[in-house]
C-alpha cells in the first residue's frame, strides 16, 4: 500500500494500540530510498522495529533512546520535509511539503513539492525522476523544468 507520511496518525502505538509517542518526522538513507528512522518528540526508532498498519505507526520493539540530548544526538538519514527540489539544470520546484512511502518495505515512492505562497506549482514526483537526494537538496530530471509547461502527475502502474 502506498501512503503519504501526512495522512498517518499522530501517534506512535505499541503492539496494543497504546500510545508510546507522537510521530516527528522519518529519517531516510538517500543511497537506498529506505526510511531508516522513525523520530517521536521523545524517542527513535529503528524502522525495521516498526511497521504501518490500517495508517497507524506501530512499534513492535520499544527500546527506543529516551533521554534529553536526544535533539543533539547525530543522526543518521535525512528528514525530507522542507528540502529544495531543483531540477538538473538548477531550476527550482519549491520545497518537499509531502512524501508517500511503500508501507510494507519503508520505502520512498514520490514527493510532493509546492513552492510557497503558490499553490498551483504543487507536483508529485515519483522516485524514477529522483536523481539524487542529499542532506541539501532533491535533484529530479530536467524533464519537469518549470518552463516545460507540462503538468506532472504521479506514475501510473499497469494492472
Amino acid at each position: 500500500m502506498i501512503l503519504f507520511a501526512s495522512e498517518l496518525e499522530e501517534h506512535i502505538v505499541d503492539i496494543h494500540g497504546n500510545s508510546v509517542d507522537d510521530l516527528e518526522t522519518f529519517l531516510l538513507d538517500p543511497s537506498t530510498g529506505r526510511i531508516v528512522k522513525i523520530i517521536g518528540k521523545r524517542s527513535e526508532f529503528l524502522a525495521q522495529d516498526c511497521s504501518v498498519e490500517e495508517k497507524r505507526l506501530v512499534a513492535h520493539k520499544i527500546f527506543a533512546i529516551r533521554d534529553a540530548g536526544l535533539k543533539s544526538r547525530k543522526r543518521t538519514g535525512i528528514s525530507l520535509i522542507n528540502l529544495p527540489v531543483v531540477t538538473e539544470s538548477g531550476d527550482s520546484l519549491g520545497r518537499v511539503t509531502d512524501f508517500s512511502f511503500e508501507s510494507a518495505l519503508l520505502v520512498l515512492d514520490s514527493i510532493v513539492t509546492a513552492k510557497r505562497l503558490i499553490p498551483w506549482s504543487k507536483r508529485i514526483l515519483g522516485r524514477r525522476q529522483i536523481i539524487e537526494i542529499s542532506s541539501k537538496r532533491i535533484v529530479v530530471s530536467d524533464q519537469y523544468a518549470p518552463e516545460t509547461g507540462k503538468p506532472v502527475y504521479p506514475e501510473v502502474i499497469p494492472a
